[in-house]
């Protein structure tokens, strides 16, 4: 038994000008062999470290109400880990630990 949650993982790779903004491309896997998350942003900050980024929906007041989100930031550094971990990005969790 592993202790992944992800699997069947696909990246696709951002155009050099969007890489210029901090886009690294989208990736798509599934959680637990049970859904399918697909085209989640792949971003990078101006330190170096990549996150994840849901879709949402914004209202015409600009909140931003996400499709699909990790319930509290230890799910969400656990999945970060996982994700971009495979895809050898440096995450906010390895960050840390420095």
């Amino acid at each position: 038994m592993t202790d992944s949650i992800t699997s069947e993982m696909q990246f696709n790779e951002a155009k050099p000008a969007q890489k210029e903004k901090g886009l690294l491309g989208w990736v798509s896997f599934n959680v637990f062999d049970m859904f399918r998350f697909n085209a989640l942003a792949v971003k990078q900050s101006r330190e170096g470290v990549a996150s994840l980024s849901y879709p949402a929906n914004t209202s015409a007041a600009g909140k931003q109400y996400h499709y699909i989100r990790p319930l509290n930031d230890s799910v969400r550094l656990k999945v970060e880990a996982e994700v971009l971990g495979q895809l050898g990005y440096r995450t906010e969790e390895e960050d840390q630990e420095e």
